[in-house]
């Protein structure tokens, strides 16, 4: 996989890829094998596209959040209606001059 999925994405291949929609398996398979992103699936309005355009979602993450969507829609909308946070990192104060 070229470092694109790293252990997030071993962890989506090796448990919850098997109990994903065949639809959405076979969507995740061809960005797997070819690195394009297939929005073939839509899930209650929602394509891989959109997640990553809208939602910032790495192609696996926006894979991912497709099968939840499909097994537990209601509250999967839930929190993609309420977003996520946004870390802001912590500025240092100026040191004053002397």
């Amino acid at each position: 996989m070229d470092g694109r999925c790293g252990e997030n994405g071993k962890l989506f291949l090796n448990e919850p890829l098997g109990a994903a929609d065949e639809r959405v398996k076979r969507a995740f398979w061809r960005w797997w094998q070819t690195g394009e992103v297939d929005n073939s699936v839509e899930i209650a309005g929602y394509t891989p596209a959109r997640l990553m355009a809208e939602r910032r979602m790495t192609p696996l993450s926006a894979y991912s959040t497709l099968d939840v969507l499909q097994r537990a829609q209601d509250d999967t909308l839930r929190a993609l209606k309420k977003g996520h946070d946004t870390v802001i990192p912590r500025r240092r104060p100026r040191a004053e001059a002397p």
